[in-house]
């Protein structure tokens, strides 16, 4: 934390969560939904589940969801990669072969993707 660009790059971070924030809170108001495949994992045990079940949660943002605890901590990616890519691989095959493709603009105003 002695480097000038390190602090200013966390406080850039932090500032941006507002900003992610009212996104959110327009995206919800307008009634937008992620429609492609969303994947969720978090923390066994860790914060994501003290506000309730994360499903549910990324379920009333999203049409396809799935995902499941993992264990490991803040780091599970590093923690626990094996699992990760064992979730993570049939999630990304599934979702190519099941999808239309990708374009931008013309599409419905009320997706995120």
């Amino acid at each position: 934390m002695r480097r000038s660009e390190v602090i200013r790059a966390i406080g850039a971070e932090y500032r941006a969560d507002e900003e992610d924030l009212d996104h959110d809170r327009g995206d919800r108001a307008a009634g937008r939904r992620i429609t492609c495949p969303l994947l969720a994992l978090w923390a066994q045990g860790g914060l994501a589940e003290q506000f309730g079940d994360p499903l549910a949660i990324w379920s009333d943002w999203g049409d396809r969801v799935s995902g499941q605890a993992v264990a490991g901590g803040h780091f599970m990616m590093e923690e626990s990669p094996h699992r990760i890519v064992s979730l993570l691989t049939p999630f990304l095959s599934n979702t190519s072969r099941n999808s239309e493709p990708f374009t931008r603009g013309g599409g419905n105003e009320n997706t995120i993707f």
